[in-house]
């Protein structure tokens, strides 16, 4: 016998701020580097996904609005920047972020959001 799955994703924009450490290494164009800190996210769309028994349809339901409209976690990660010409760098990283507050309205279930992600990217300076 199969048995049904309920799977809640919440969809938002996240606004990081961020400390980075770069690990100095002479005479190399590569700069790996560490970076954490906090960030605000703001939840775009909400829905709860039900995989039923095999044999019946799934089910998508808009809840949004059971869901806190901003959330507030930490993010921490890893990288790697390339210098590829002087003041241009393309940098490659992986994050993870933790969602700190229940954004669920409702008592009888704690949603808290997370994420992984990998940045690939260009930065330059800026004179």
């Amino acid at each position: 016998m199969g048995s049904a799955e309920d799977n809640i994703k919440v969809d938002e924009v996240n606004i990081p701020i961020s400390a980075k450490y770069k690990f100095p290494m002479e005479g190399s164009n590569i700069k790996p580097y560490v970076f954490g800190g906090g960030d605000i996210g703001v939840v775009m769309k909400a829905e709860e996904e039900q995989k039923n028994i095999p044999g019946t349809a799934d089910t998508t339901a808009d809840i949004k609005d059971q869901i806190e409209s901003v959330d507030y976690g930490l993010h921490f990660g890893a990288g790697v920047e390339f210098e590829v010409s002087p003041g241009v760098n393309v940098f490659l990283d992986g994050r993870y972020g933790l969602g700190l507050k229940d954004v669920a309205k409702s008592t009888s279930v704690e949603v808290k959001p997370w994420n992984i992600g990998v940045l690939l990217g260009v930065s330059w300076r800026v004179n």
